[in-house]
């Protein structure tokens, strides 16, 4: 069998210049030590691009690989973990992996949804994920991690963990005048460890020093 040579592509993150749903690829990218070009665009400016067509599905983050741009913010951790050695290469372990990355992908879809919303009907929307919904499909995805470490699933940090950290910090920035924050997830000690074990990883640190 001949042995073909993987030649890295060009990578480019677009995105807005918060962390959001393009932050546990960017970390995937940054602690695998792939590089990439970090693309963080305005509103005003993601508004014109949407409105010439520039996105597949007309929203954010997308990644460019060698030029060809997808969309999706889970596939592009997927890939992203599978170029930087962060993604299992046995499939079972995969699965358990994509298991729980899907998982918070659901709490992350639940608060999006409310920013759509105004006024009492989001307070009442808000209300209710703080005090029972969110709470609720948390303990269940921390009922799922393995608990042999400080990490989700197995014993070495995974996109699995990046995305416990990106749905923690998203909860941990609070809205004004709405109750949710990361206090929802104060029942859930496997999903706290591993948010911890992500933030104390030195390439975290470092790129969260880089990005104040």
């Amino acid at each position: 069998r001949v042995r073909r040579t993987f030649i890295m592509p060009a990578l480019k993150i677009t995105y807005f210049p918060i962390a959001g749903r393009a932050e546990a690829t960017r970390l995937a990218l940054y602690i695998g030590g792939v590089d990439f070009e970090d693309e963080r665009i305005t509103p005003q400016e993601f508004g014109e691009k949407k409105a010439a067509g520039a996105f597949p599905f007309g929203s954010l983050p997308v990644i460019s690989v060698d030029g060809k741009m997808v969309a999706q913010s889970v596939a592009m951790l997927r890939y992203a973990g599978k170029l930087s050695g962060l993604y299992p290469e046995d499939p079972f372990q995969a699965l358990l992996v994509d298991e729980i990355c899907d998982a918070c992908e659901e709490v992350v879809v639940m608060c999006v949804a409310t920013m759509k919303m105004s006024g009492e009907e989001q307070l009442a929307a808000r209300t209710k994920l703080a005090e029972a919904t969110l709470p609720a499909i948390l303990q269940k995805i921390d009922a799922r991690l393995e608990g042999k470490s400080d990490f989700a699933i197995g014993t070495t940090i995974s996109t699995a963990d990046l995305m416990i950290y990106a749905v923690k910090s998203m909860l941990g920035g609070g809205v004004p005048k709405v109750p949710i924050t990361d206090a929802v997830m104060d029942g859930c000690p496997k999903l706290l460890k591993a948010a911890k074990a992500v933030a104390d990883h030195p390439k975290v640190m470092e790129w969260n020093e880089k990005h104040k």
